[in-house]
């Protein structure tokens, strides 16, 4: 409980100096509200133990999020929501509640390159090898971003980016743990600005 305490107050540290920092104009207007659909495909890394022996396996995930936020000239904030399906149906499900906040640099007129924070709530339901019961584990996550926002049209963007989560959360039951660490995700964002 206090590794998540000092995560949440870390995080939260980050992305509000970064909000500070400098002569940045952070105020929003009704023109940068943003609405987006998030798709892509996501690695989470897991450790299972049983006292004896040691396996180390990655699940497979293909998630489709939705995203709410508003935009500055220099900054982006969401509230999101993602769902992750197993791909190789071994794993139940995986769901993450979180927000992210991104520092946006403007490549072109055509796009900005950004980077990001992200920080929330995951929710883990598995069942182990061989086990007849389901297992969850619900934790804090926090991680980083980066990726391109693609301007199409006055009203659409495109964010192409690369994400990573650190979980390190655990579920033991029967003498049998499993740890999961981080996903690794790459995702693609349509997001529609009003």
């Amino acid at each position: 409980m206090i590794n998540n305490i000092k995560k949440i107050v870390l995080a939260s540290a980050i992305i509000s100096t970064s909000l500070v920092a400098g002569d940045s104009d952070f105020s929003f207007d009704s023109e940068t509200s943003l609405v987006a659909i998030e798709a892509g495909y996501s690695v989470l890394n897991n450790k299972m133990s049983d006292g004896v022996t040691s396996l180390n396996n990655d699940y497979n995930f293909g998630h489709i999020g939705l995203k709410l936020g508003a935009r500055s000239d220099d900054y982006r904030i969401f509230v999101s929501a993602a769902y992750y399906a197993d791909t190789d149906d071994t794993f139940d499900s995986l769901a993450t509640f979180g927000v992210e906040g991104q520092y946006m640099f403007e490549a072109s007129k055509a796009l900005d390159l950004f980077i990001g924070l992200n920080l929330g709530l995951a929710s883990i339901e598995f069942t182990g090898d061989g086990e007849n019961f389901s297992r969850t584990a619900t934790d804090v996550y926090y991680g980083i971003d980066v990726g391109t926002n693609i301007h199409v049209s006055k009203d659409i963007d495109i964010d192409i980016g690369a994400r990573y989560m650190s979980l390190n959360t655990e579920n033991t039951k029967s003498s049998v743990s499993y740890q999961f660490d981080n996903v690794i995700s790459g995702y693609m964002s349509v997001i529609y600005k009003y």
